[in-house]
């Protein structure tokens, strides 16, 4: 999952915020232990 999250950072530089912001939002389903 770590590759898809970087290539989806790099896609998408704002991105970074909005996946921290989910993880944060749902830690349930994102865990941070996981990435």
């Amino acid at each position: 999952m770590g590759a898809q999250l970087s290539s989806f950072r790099r896609e998408g530089g704002s991105s970074t915020q909005s996946d921290q912001t989910a993880c944060l939002s749902s830690p349930t389903e994102h865990d941070p232990t996981k990435i």
